[in-house]
């Protein structure tokens, strides 16, 4: 398998994009064969009844029917709109759903020439199992992309239209508002000074009117603009208030350790995010011909995304962890977020230590250890195994076994997305 994995190395251009997602695909279904015939999968994404479960069953009755029940106002436009126009039945959207990601992943991989390895690592993410099942996540992935590419080469119009896209898709504008305003502060800066202006002022109205459409759309099925929200309270009883201790996670053992490593990966994007801000106070207004912004728009645009979600979550959600991994992992802000890593200068044996203590220390102030059917020192050693996991992807870059580690992660990645997959057929809360 490290030949595969090497192999590929040398092809150029899209030949390397394609082959890649070619060569997972290949080690997905042979992995996911295998487990089915030896009985430790059971089931597999092909009846109806197996896949009309959770927030699937709400996007089906909004696309046969429309928003006829109060529930389903919680719920965006976009991929029941999606969905009705295909045509398809509960399985054959999963197959699009699938397409869609795949040729999203490999634009954004030939975009960015994200290295080969790093690239099946993040094709393997246990939370990409949304998108073989009846989720908005591969729409949502695929404007997400859209808009990282336009950021990255520059291209408003990939831009706009990615934003309008996740913006219809989910609610994401009160995410991508402050993340668009990071990236274009620190353009301010540079010879791109009056296109992160543009991107600002026509962003952020695009983002505005995307949800006054959302607000006018349901004025006009129900007479009241504020249903989605209040849909949100009703059905999930998310509103807005301060967190409470300890932290829980609705996906029980099961999910516990992603969640825990998204609320790492909003954390440590906060601090990326204003050791950034701090770098461009102290900086300098230049003239001239200065070169563009060091860091991709895309990157910061990223971090912005994800340390929004982490906020968010903190103060919806409040205590329950359920859906961080899934706004984080399963988006392609992610995906460049493994991108940007793969480029760092190695870090000292000491900035690792700290990482981890301070990971372990953030899961202890958050009621840790306190895992369901755990005791004590179980719990203490599962959250030691999740932030062991974190450091082996944060130092895979710089070791002499980086390949080797990376190869095991992508194979543990990929049973646990198979496991993830079974698990939620067999209607287990996987968020």
């Amino acid at each position: 398998m490290s030949r595969l994995f090497s192999s590929i190395r040398q092809w150029p251009g899209w030949q390397g994009a394609v082959g890649t997602v070619g060569l997972h695909i290949l080690l997905l279904s042979a992995l996911g064969s295998a487990l089915y015939c030896f009985g430790l999968i059971r089931f597999l994404p092909t009846s109806t009844d197996d896949l009309l479960i959770w927030d699937a069953s709400w996007f089906d009755k909004i696309a046969r029917n429309g928003y006829q029940e109060p529930t389903t106002k919680a719920f965006f436009p976009l991929f029941p709109l999606f969905w009705r126009l295909t045509g398809a039945s509960p399985l054959g959207i999963c197959f699009w759903n699938a397409g869609l990601f795949l040729a999203a992943f490999t634009w954004l991989a030939h975009a960015l020439a994200i290295p080969r390895r790093w690239a099946l690592v993040a094709l393997a993410s246990p939370s990409l199992f949304f998108m073989a099942v009846p989720y908005s996540e591969a729409l949502f992935f695929a404007f997400g992309a859209m808009l990282l590419v336009g950021l990255h080469r520059r291209n408003t119009a990939l831009l706009l239209v990615g934003l309008l896209g996740c913006s219809l898709t989910r609610a994401a504008a009160t995410l991508f508002i402050p993340a668009l305003l990071l990236t274009c502060i620190l353009m301010l800066r540079t010879t791109e000074r009056r296109r992160a202006i543009g991107w600002l002022v026509g962003g952020t109205l695009l983002l505005i009117a995307s949800f006054g459409l959302i607000m006018a759309m349901h004025w006009k099925l129900s007479g009241d603009p504020l249903a989605y929200t209040k849909a949100l309270k009703a059905t999930w009883g998310r509103e807005l208030g301060l967190p409470k201790l300890p932290f829980f996670t609705t996906g029980g053992v099961t999910s516990l350790w992603v969640d825990m490593l998204a609320i790492w990966v909003g954390l440590g994007c906060g601090g990326c995010c204003a050791w950034l801000g701090w770098k461009w106070l102290k900086s300098r207004p230049v003239s001239g011909d200065v070169p563009q912004a060091a860091l991709s728009p895309a990157t910061v645009f990223s971090l912005g995304y994800c340390f929004s979600v982490a906020l968010v979550m903190l103060f919806v959600s409040r205590s329950d962890m359920a859906n961080y991994a899934r706004y984080t992992f399963a988006t392609p802000f992610f995906v460049v977020l493994l991108w940007q890593l793969a480029q760092l200068p190695p870090w000292s044996a000491r900035t690792y230590w700290l990482l981890g203590a301070a990971a372990l220390s953030t899961i202890l102030t958050l009621g840790f250890p306190n895992v369901p059917g755990f005791t004590p020192w179980q719990a203490l050693w599962y959250v030691g195994l999740t932030v062991l996991y974190m450091l082996v992807v944060l130092r895979a870059r710089q070791w002499r076994w980086g390949a080797d580690a990376l190869l095991l992660l992508y194979v543990f990645n990929l049973v646990m997305q198979l496991h993830f997959l079974d698990s939620f057929l067999q209607f287990y809360w996987i968020e």
